[in-house]
């Protein structure tokens, strides 16, 4: 990585290297191609499409939707602790998840 650009980076405020980060992110998700996956990935890839195909009635058990929830309660207050802006860009995504489902 250049030099030059971490430089210009870390002069950035928190919330704007989380946005940065947010975008870098989503422009790698958006081309999946040019990450090539191993063949062990791929594989386990299969054997999820498989498993699903055989239980697709199944959903998730509430035990672990509880739990999941619970992880984002502690991950929001690691934020919150760290990043005072955190507290805002947390509730965020916490409202974000729980309305795509």
């Amino acid at each position: 990585m250049p030099t030059e650009l971490l430089e210009s980076a870390l002069k950035l405020s928190v919330e704007e290297r989380l946005q940065l980060v947010e975008e870098i992110w989503d422009s790698t998700a958006a081309t999946q191609e040019a990450v090539p996956l191993t063949q062990a990935q791929i594989e386990e890839l299969d054997r999820r499409k498989a498993d699903l195909e055989v239980n697709s009635g199944g959903g998730s058990p509430r035990a672990r939707l509880s739990s999941s929830n619970a992880g984002i309660r502690r991950a929001q207050a690691l934020v919150r602790s760290y990043i005072p802006e955190g507290r805002r860009l947390s509730d965020e995504l916490v409202e974000e998840r729980r309305s795509q489902g």
